[in-house]
């Protein structure tokens, strides 16, 4: 250490006095890291020759970079310390254009001056311009604090542009803007000054989630998949969103996940939430309106394929499809036939796989396995309502020429749900491998209390493969079920029994003492004629979602609710079947109308929270 000590006193005395005074605070910089007794050694040798005229040449700036290097390498290593955390959020303080500037030229430039250090990848992948340029524009940055917007082309006359820069800009610090920042200007006489404004519900990732508005001509109708947005904006922390000076027309928005990062719609890998209101007329008298979005859904315009069919004997197969099917109602477009085409095959039997939802099983009369079949889908659709590509399931294909040796296998017992508790309700589901018979149901299945008496139950058959059964008075609070499956009566469609054994289960049913029940009313105007449903979502944790009809009245009662903060939602049954519908492009068609509360509820064992009231109509159509 000596040794350094005296090379460091060297090079600093080789340094001249001037150049020495402009380095001075770097080399205190260096020694702030150093033991004391070494930082205060070179300290005071820097201020004695910075008293001391030395000679200058390139050698000296030579060596003391030499020397920062050294010392700065007996340095201990590890964070600049000393000062406080940044968790100040950045600010845009100048903009050129000033805010709302007219008659701006067609060929400017726009420039932005933030307060402090940004991460400027950060700022550039948060700007949004609007209405959307033919062409990406240049970004030029002078340091980390000034950035310059080169448009590509003339700006076009007599328009209002919108540059915008989201909260996901941060500074160098990775601290965000507080909110979005927004700059207009008008290359015309007025500033355009039309609003829409709105909230996502639900759940969603800010950082993906952008909001699409497109300026609509009277009789246009496009998919967002092949149109870019005319605007486009991201969210607040808190979900919501503001598209300000926006010019007279008619919109149509849409939420998007932009899962690849390029702000375009990919219905094959993004999810899409449409607006629940019709289309949004911005005018002189009506500037200013609201929306909201719920429930992202995967939007696909692609027929499904059938990937490949595996015959299991002379009269069992299944196929795999690229994606989950929604299953007909109907048998009568399903069919085998062989190469003659004349004769056709109709399923005696049909169902989804119990562990893969892409695989379909068919069952069919026996056949011989010297012909070749094809194998008919014209019912089957995917979930956006897409029919099976007819050519996918034209492949040829041969039975087995064994029949059916193997036994069904019982997979699982459950209440098909994440919760561990089962309600007083509940059905439970069992799910075999394969199709079994229906006399299978009769004499296989016994449930006992407690007291080893028999419960009487109700079974249904889901599909084929699929029971669901349940308590015929429901089942008790806080008691213990034994369930019995005589496997050796359980048999599939060639009379192959499960196995020769008895399957056992217990389980225990959810204590009702511990339940909590939340009411109140909902408010609509008195035109509104459509069924209400209200649901309560427990705030983390687990438990399931427990939902209700709202009477004529506007009443509802959750009952059944663990204890824990709950979120009310509450829709518009459009189309009265009880489930609520996130709406279509093709055709178009709007969600259903939906609100949920901003708001958590407490419920507590053994008591009722009464009293919530929420104005259906005012919020989902005036909500600010």
């Amino acid at each position: 250490m000596a040794q350094q000590l005296k090379i460091g006193h060297y090079f600093i005395g080789m340094l001249d006095k001037i150049a020495f005074k402009q380095a001075l605070p770097l080399v205190n910089y260096c020694l702030d890291g150093f033991p004391k007794q070494i930082s205060a050694h070179c300290r005071n040798s820097a201020e004695f020759i910075n008293n001391k005229p030395v000679i200058l040449n390139s050698l000296n700036w030579s060596v003391f970079i030499c020397f920062i290097l050294l010392i700065d390498g007996c340095a201990t290593k590890g964070p600049i310390t000393g000062g406080p955390v940044d968790e100040t959020p950045p600010q845009i303080i100048e903009t050129y254009p000033e805010p709302r500037s007219l008659n701006v030229s067609r060929n400017v430039n726009v420039k932005l001056k933030f307060n402090e250090n940004m991460n400027r990848g950060s700022v550039i992948t948060s700007i949004f311009i609007s209405p959307t340029l033919k062409q990406k524009p240049e970004f030029v940055w002078k340091g980390y604090k000034k950035l310059e917007i080169r448009f590509a082309e003339a700006l076009e006359e007599e328009k209002t542009y919108v540059v915008t820069v989201g909260s996901n800009a941060m500074d160098s610090h990775k601290i965000r803007l507080d909110e979005t920042y927004t700059l207009a200007f008008s290359t015309g006489n007025k500033i355009d000054n039309g609003t829409i404004s709105g909230r996502i519900y639900g759940k969603y990732e800010i950082g993906k989630t952008l909001i699409f508005a497109y300026l609509m001509e009277e009789s246009s109708n496009f998919s967002p998949d092949t149109l870019k947005p005319d605007y486009t904006t991201q969210l607040s922390n808190e979900g919501i969103f503001r598209f300000n000076y926006l010019s007279y027309g008619r919109y149509r928005l849409f939420g998007i996940e932009d899962n690849d990062n390029n702000r375009l719609f990919n219905s094959a890998k993004d999810r899409i939430a449409i607006s629940p209101l019709p289309d949004i007329i911005i005018s002189e008298e009506d500037t200013l309106s609201f929306t909201s979005f719920y429930k992202f859904s995967s939007v696909n315009t692609l027929n499904p394929r059938v990937l490949t069919i595996f015959p299991l004997d002379n009269s069992h197969l299944k196929f795999r499809a690229l994606e989950p099917l929604v299953f007909p109602t109907s048998t009568d477009s399903i069919w085998i036939s062989d190469s003659t085409r004349e004769n056709k095959f109709y399923p005696t039997a049909i169902y989804p796989d119990a562990e893969d939802k892409n695989i379909v099983h068919l069952h069919f009369p026996e056949q011989s396995s010297e012909k070749d079949f094809n194998l008919f889908l014209g019912a089957f659709k995917d979930s956006s309502g897409n029919s099976v590509d007819s050519s996918s399931s034209l492949i040829s294909f041969a039975f087995s020429a064994s029949s059916d040796s193997i036994p069904p296998e019982l997979l699982s017992v459950d209440n098909g749900s994440t919760s561990k508790f089962i309600y007083l309700q509940d059905r439970l589901k069992i799910k075999f491998s394969e199709a079994v018979s229906e006399e299978s149901k009769d004499s296989s299945l016994t449930i006992l209390n407690a007291d080893n008496e028999n419960v009487p139950y109700a079974l249904d058959s889901v599909y084929p493969n699929v029971w669901e059964v349940y308590a015929e008075k429901g089942w008790a609070s806080d008691e213990t079920y034994s369930l019995y499956i005589d496997l050796e009566e359980v048999k599939d469609l060639s009379g192959n029994p499960a196995a020769d054994s008895v399957w056992t289960m217990k389980f225990r049913t959810v204590n009702t003492d511990t339940f909590g029940i939340i009411s109140g009313t909902i408010l609509t105007d008195k035109e509104f004629d459509l069924p209400l449903y209200v649901s309560a979502d427990k705030v983390g944790g687990r438990g399931r979602q427990v939902g209700a009809k709202v009477s004529a009245e506007g009443k509802f009662r959750l009952e059944e609710l663990l204890p824990g903060e709950y979120l009310l939602n509450v829709f518009a049954d459009r189309d009265r079947n009880g489930v609520y519908s996130p709406g279509s492009l093709v055709p178009y068609l709007n969600a259903e109308l939906y609100f949920q509360s901003p708001d958590t509820v407490s419920v507590r064992s053994r008591w009722e929270t009464s009293g919530h009231t929420i104005d259906f109509g005012q919020r989902i159509l005036n909500e600010e």
